[in-house]
């Protein structure tokens, strides 16, 4: 046990042995790079905003017939 932890601390301290890290590596970003994302941006919110506004589609509308009067909700006895 006592061995583990030499060896440990040893490796620990060897600048030769490569270094990996399991968590992603935040990269400084450029200052074109953060341009280009928020043209990207604003494309897209344009791109959006020509989308029209879906409509209810029903292809029976022309077909079924509208009641005349609508139907009496609760009926007391």
């Amino acid at each position: 046990m006592i061995v583990a932890v030499l060896q440990e601390a040893l490796t620990a301290q060897n600048p030769l042995m490569p270094s990996f890290s399991l968590q992603e590596e935040k990269k400084r970003r450029t200052p074109e790079e953060i341009a280009r994302d928020k043209a990207i941006g604003r494309c897209y919110k344009i791109g959006n905003q020509k989308i029209p506004e879906k409509q209810a589609n029903d292809p029976w509308a022309d077909v079924r017939s509208t009641p005349s009067a609508p139907a009496p909700k609760n009926k007391q006895q």
